[in-house]
This record gives structure tokens, C-alpha cells and sequence, in this order.
């Protein structure tokens, strides 16, 4: 078994919603980096939830895989690279996640996030 079996173990969540000591209008650093197994695993579950139409669970992926961006931060840019990464790998996560984990979907997402 893996770190992602189901929803559950999806964490998104940022250093302010961890309530770590920010005020809530700083911007702070959200990276979470995700190996190729845990990519992998993401992209099973994604499809899971779009076969059960569980947007609030796809949402939930999908955000998690913008934290695995290097440079992303809380509240996410608007502007500059990482912003641009994450638009091309949020357009591509939502094209591909209806096939699941094949090769060609985990290796393209692994370079967007990398």
C-alpha cells in the first residue's frame, strides 16, 4: 500500500489552515513535493472520484498537485512562473485524469511539477 489509498490521506492544506503562527494576508511557502509512486497514486484516485463525480475529492487532488510546484506558496501567484506552471499542469491534470495512471499521463505530470 501506498501513501494515498483514499481521499482521506489527500492533505492540501496550507501552513495557515495548519495554523502554524502566519497571518492570514502573508504570503508563505506550500511546497510539498510528490515522488513518480505518489503521482501515480494521485492520478488512480483522481480517477476514482471523477467516476463517482466527487468534485470536492478531485479539487482536493488537483490542489495537491500544484503544491508539489517548486516555488508555490499560499495564497498561490497569479503571476510569474510558478503561475504558469500551475495553469499548464491544471490544464493538463484535467484532460488526463478521466485515463487514470498511464505511463504517458505520470510522466508528463511529473515534469510539470518538477
Amino acid at each position: 500500500m501506498g501513501k494515498y489509498n483514499s481521499l482521506n490521506d489527500v492533505d492540501c492544506s496550507c501552513p495557515h489552515d495548519r495554523g502554524e503562527c502566519f497571518p492570514a494576508d502573508k504570503t508563505v511557502a506550500n511546497y510539498k513535493p510528490l515522488s513518480a509512486d505518489e503521482v501515480t497514486e494521485l492520478l488512480a484516485l483522481a480517477k476514482t472520484a471523477l467516476e463517482q463525480r466527487d468534485g470536492r475529492g478531485f479539487s482536493k487532488i488537483q490542489v495537491r498537485f500544484g503544491q508539489a510546484i517548486p516555488g508555490m506558496t499560499c495564497p498561490k501567484p497569479i503571476n510569474g512562473l510558478v503561475a504558469e506552471r500551475l495553469n499548464r499542469l491544471d490544464r493538463y491534470f484535467v484532460d488526463c485524469a478521466g485515463e487514470g495512471p498511464t505511463a504517458r499521463n505520470i510522466n508528463e505530470l511529473s515534469r510539470l511539477i518538477r
